[in-house]
Parts: C-alpha cells; structure tokens; sequence
C-alpha cells in the first residue's frame, strides 16, 4: 500500500527547530553541571544517538535510507557537543556556532533524506 505522504510546511520546520533546539540547551545545561564541560562532548554524541534513533522510528516509514539519519544525528550531536567544550573560552558565540554547525549538519542530512523514496 503506498500511502500519499502529508506535505511538510515551514510550520512544521520552524517547530522541529524550536523542540530541537531546546532539548539540546536544556540537555547541555543539565549536564555540564553533573558532568563538566568534556563530558558534553561525549554526551552530545550520545544525546545524537538517543534522539536519532527514536526519530528514525518516525523517518523509516517515510523515506527510504533513513538508518543514516541516526549517523547524521550522531554526528550533529558530536559537533555541538565538541563546540560546546569551548563555550567557557568564546561563549555565546560557541553555543551559536555550535547550534548552526550541529544545525546545519542534520539539516543538510534531513532534506537529502525527505529528497528520497518512501521504502
């Protein structure tokens, strides 16, 4: 059965960003303090691999190739978490540069897989 997919508007775009954006400020600010600033890195690795398997539970439905979205979220992860460990030295600037950086990198990961097939 091939089900019509439901078009994706930049409604739905601009609350992906916000929900992300927000677990990522509030994750990093709950760890860095149990954990120090090198643990973020580490831990945004594996925030990228938590939160990219649970949305590839949502994305193989839809595209086919979705399995490399757990590696582009795990990969995001770990360069705002990297980023993120010379916060202390750049401040704002680093969470920003981490964000778009991180941003950029599911981004780009998330349109070439909407781009394909549905399995």
């Amino acid at each position: 059965m091939n089900a019509a997919r439901r078009q994706v508007g930049c409604g739905f775009w601009l609350l992906w960003m916000l929900t992300n954006t927000v677990a990522v400020f509030v994750f990093v600010g709950v760890f860095v303090d149990v954990v120090g600033v090198v643990g973020v890195a580490v831990g945004m690795v594996l925030f990228g691999v938590s939160v990219g398997i649970a949305q590839w539970l949502v994305l193989r439905r839809q595209v086919s190739s979705a399995g490399l979205w757990v590696l582009a979220s795990t990969v995001g992860g770990g360069v705002v978490g990297v980023v993120a460990v010379f916060v202390g030295v750049f401040g704002i600037v680093a969470v920003v540069g981490a964000l778009v950086a991180g941003g950029a990198i599911t981004g780009g990961a998330m349109l070439w897989l909407l781009r394909q097939s549905a399995p």
